[in-house]
């Protein structure tokens, strides 16, 4: 008879557990958590007999990631910036909505230093997601509020509006908010 190793689950898988058991299925359990841990993906199980590869899931609905924060929490963003940079990696398309304090993030004016820790900046984060693929929406009514426009803008970032919105967030797009 073949056993089994089990792994006591990280503390992110714990939470996704919880999330799930709290009613968030639908969003959280389509999600491997790669920004908290970056091990999830192809795994394999070993018993005494035979070694079985398990494939990674299909990730073709989008992740839709609300970003609130803007400097007042760099390490919220920071993690924003990481769980698109990790699903972007494992061929999810990705969607960041810049609202609230978080338009500024998105300018041309924007600090060449600002940065979370030992972390790049923010800047060249941002630049990287675009680069990757990730969709930037910025909120015109936040940016309006912190006096940002369009023409100050990083290339590759656009204001929302509702039917861009709308188009991201069909049937089985799966929602983060930092």
């Amino acid at each position: 008879m073949a056993t089994h190793t089990h792994q006591r689950p990280t503390r992110a898988r714990r939470s996704v557990v919880a999330l799930v058991a709290g009613g968030f299925a639908l969003t959280a359990a389509a999600l491997p958590l790669t920004a908290c841990d970056p091990g999830v993906g192809p795994t394999t199980s070993t018993s005494t007999t035979t070694t079985t590869t398990v494939p990674a899931p299909a990730l073709s609905n989008v992740l839709y990631i609300n970003l609130q924060s803007g400097r007042e929490d760099l390490h919220r963003v920071n993690m924003a910036f990481q769980m698109a940079r990790g699903q972007r990696a494992l061929g999810r398309p990705v969607t960041m909505f810049f609202n609230i304090n978080a338009p500024e993030l998105a300018t041309t004016s924007l600090p060449e230093a600002l940065k979370w820790r030992d972390n790049d900046p923010i800047k060249t984060q941002l630049a990287a997601l675009i680069e990757s693929g990730v969709k930037i929406l910025v909120c015109p009514t936040c940016s309006a509020d912190q006096g940002v426009t369009a023409d100050q803008l990083v290339s590759g970032a656009r204001m929302a509006n509702p039917q861009l919105n709308a188009a991201e967030l069909q049937p089985g797009t799966v929602t983060m908010s930092y």
